[in-house]
Parts: structure tokens; sequence; C-alpha cells
């Protein structure tokens, strides 16, 4: 029987290969520095990425969730969680217990940022995200300020036109510009960190919570296939099944993967109403 130091070493990533090559800026910029940074760490001995590409893995789960859509907001954030789908049991029989301690059963309430303030989903968070650390994967947040109009290419709000224009002449169908800016943020991040973490051959599950770039059957289809394209951007580029997933009737017995979205939307509204208060404070200091 392999031991607790054995089989964290097997499910972290011993050696990282980066994606991009360097001097080349063929992806869009932001891409670039998430993976600047992320060398930077990997050279500082700072970075422990998880071994999702391990043969215990089959499929690969993402879970999404943006927060900052609120006029206060100062930033715009996009939250993911990449996991071994085949470990998730465990995860989830725990956020099954702390539901049952709370009273939080009957209803079957989603525990998310915007109910902090209802009683037992406040009392919960704790038990919650103690659970998640156990989560074998990754968290990330990328955290966009509003004052920002596009990650692509030159900061100019003529950019996102363009590219929605650019996105129907494709074939990806007709997107308001910023719907167009958001998607695009959204499936270059999954693209990235799939070709980074995963092997050839994984399946992919992306469950993402209702939002307007899947709101209707039509916008999910082409969010499949701009999915689908960007996943072949990035790293080895060669999937097995890739399937899309929303949210369901929220049951104590359909609710399932649907809990992992509390995980991404607790870290987006959360970043972007820490980083909103802190901004806030900061230019009330400065203006004493």
């Amino acid at each position: 029987m392999k031991g607790m130091t054995a089989v964290a070493n097997e499910l972290t990533m011993q050696n990282v290969t980066f994606l991009l090559e360097d001097g080349k800026a063929e992806e869009p910029p932001f891409i670039n520095s998430i993976e600047f940074n992320l060398k930077q760490r990997h050279q500082a001995k700072e970075l422990w990425l998880p071994n999702l590409a391990h043969n215990d893995f089959k499929t690969i789960f993402v879970a999404s969730d943006f927060g900052g859509d609120h006029q206060e907001s100062e930033f715009r954030t996009y939250s993911f969680v990449f996991a071994g789908y085949e470990f998730l049991g465990p995860v989830l029989n725990q956020f099954k217990r702390i539901r049952y301690r709370h009273g939080l059963i009957e209803p079957y309430r989603e525990i998310n940022f915007k109910e902090f303030r209802y009683g037992p989903i406040g009392r919960c968070v704790p038990d919650w995200l103690q659970a998640s650390n156990c989560i074998t994967g990754l968290l990330f947040t990328l955290v966009v300020s509003k004052d920002c109009k596009t990650l692509f290419g030159v900061d100019d709000a003529k950019v996102p036109k363009q590219l929605a224009k650019m996105m129907e002449d494709l074939g990806f169908g007709s997107w308001s510009p910023d719907d167009t800016e958001k998607v695009l943020r959204i499936v270059h991040v999954i693209g990235y960190f799939l070709g980074l973490l995963s092997r050839p051959g994984q399946n992919v599950i992306w469950m993402c919570d209702n939002d307007s770039i899947a709101a209707n059957a039509d916008r999910v289809e082409q969010l499949r296939k701009l999915f689908a394209l960007r996943l072949s951007q990035y790293g080895h580029g060669q999937y097995g099944e890739v399937a899309l997933a929303f949210p369901f009737e929220k049951t104590e017995e359909s609710f399932h993967l649907s809990e992992f979205l509390s995980v991404v939307d607790l870290s987006a509204g959360s970043i972007a109403e820490l980083l909103t208060r802190r901004i806030g404070n900061f230019e009330t200091e400065n203006s004493l």
C-alpha cells in the first residue's frame, strides 16, 4: 500500500512542460502573461500543479463561474476548477454531510456568494472551503479591471466589435461585443490549462453556470464549436469525448456535479468583492 507522500507525489506534476515558445506572441497577450507568471513561480519552486494526466484520470472535469457583473464592482472575475473526475466522489460526500449539518437539504439551495447573508449558508462556508481543499485539481481565477476593454490586442473598445464580426464570419453566430470578449476570455483560459495539465485521449466535461454565453440551444451549439476549436489550439489538442454540462434541477438526488459550481462561484464573487473594497479604501485614504 502506498504512503500518503507517494500518492501526493504521483498526483503532483513533477516535470512541467509549458506550451508557448519564448519570444513568440501568437496567442492572446493575456495567455502569454499567464504562462510567464507560471514560469516565474516554477523557477522559484513555488508552483505545484496537479498531475491530471495521471493514468487514474480518464476524464478531466472543468467547472466555471464568473463574478463582478454588478455595477459597483471594479473588476470582472473568471474562476475555473480543473479536476480529476474519478476522484470527485469523496468530496461530493463531504459536501453532502455539510448540507445535512447546516440544514441545507430542504430546500436544496446552491451555496453561492450572493447568499452569504442567509444564515445556514454563511455558517457552512468555512466547512465547504475546507472540503474543497480535498479536490485533486487546480482552482484558477482570472481578474480583469473593468477599465480594460479587451484582452485581445490593443485596449480599444473597437476590438470586441471586430472580434464579434470575425466570429460571425467564421460561422459562430451573432454575438454581442461584450459576450464575444467574455466567451473568448473563457475558452482561451480553459484551452490553455487543459493543454498544460492533460494527456492526449482524455475526456473533458465542462460545466458552466447559466450565463449569457449559453442563453439558448443555438448559443450552446456555437459555444461547443468554439470550445472544440480552442481545445485544438493549445498543447496536444487531442481529446476523447468533449461535453458541455449545465446546472439541472437542484434536489438531493440530482445535484451532484453542480455542487462544484459553488466552489468557483465563491471564488469569483469573493475575489471581485475583496479587490473592489481594497481599491475603494485606497482611493478614499488617498483623497483625504
